[in-house]
């Protein structure tokens, strides 16, 4: 069995050793707003199944279905993309599962009926999955072990309520418009402020800890004395 020299590296100490600043924040609502606007898509099938319905006349076995493959695809997704952050990254896996769920989430606003909508549901869970997996490994590798329990319990109280509040909105909407717009409406909602946010490339940085683990070094001190100038 080949061996490698041990890495001898101050980067993570120095993380920890950190305050809290504003590249926290940043990286924290980056990745949060992600989660959000995951649990915001999560809920909004409960505002357009019933428009849905009266537009395709399914049975209850499809509306199930509907239902039923975005739990599978999530529990897919984290388990594929997971493998695959440890292997190549949070950052590329975070912005490839974006990019996944994203796409097929636009798709479903143009499905011409059930069974198209629930393969694309289907592809777009796999992506969430992934991103859950991408986005905790993050939050956990950037944020110092003093606070790191009450960020992660802050960024999921953030999803949960602010999805609830949003779905809500959808029900208003759904009643407003109670046509097939309203359901395009729906699922294109937020993509392009999400994309803004996640993309800009300090608010989503590679994982000092995980670069260190690749050996890559002088990258994992370049981001964390980013942090330190904050």
């Amino acid at each position: 069995m080949r061996k490698f020299p041990e890495i001898v590296s101050d980067v993570q100490p120095r993380l920890d050793r950190l305050p809290w600043s504003g590249w926290h924040t940043k990286v924290v609502f980056a990745l949060g707003f992600g989660w959000l606007l995951d649990s915001l898509e999560a809920n909004i099938i409960g505002s357009v199944l019933g428009i849905l319905l009266t537009i395709w006349h399914f049975t209850p076995l499809q509306g199930s279905l509907t239902v039923s493959v975005w739990l599978v695809g999530i529990m897919i997704g984290a388990v594929v993309f997971g493998y695959l952050s440890d292997r190549f990254g949070r950052k590329q896996v975070f912005l490839l599962t974006l990019l996944w769920y994203g796409s097929f989430t636009v798709a479903c606003a143009f499905s011409n009926n059930i069974w198209v909508f629930i393969f694309l549901r289907f592809m777009a869970a796999v992506g969430i999955g992934g991103e859950y997996a991408a986005i905790s490994s993050a939050v956990v590798e950037f944020i110092p072990k003093r606070v790191r329990g009450k960020t992660d319990a802050f960024d999921h109280v953030i999803m949960a309520s602010w999805s609830t509040m949003l779905s809500v909105a959808g029900d208003d909407c759904a009643a407003i418009f109670p046509s097939g717009n309203s359901v395009a409406g729906g699922l294109l909602d937020c993509r392009n402020p999400r994309i803004i946010c996640t993309l800009h490339p300090e608010a989503s940085p590679e994982s000092p800890r995980w670069l260190i683990e690749r050996r890559r070094i002088e990258e994992a001190q370049a981001i964390v004395a980013a942090a330190e100038r904050r």
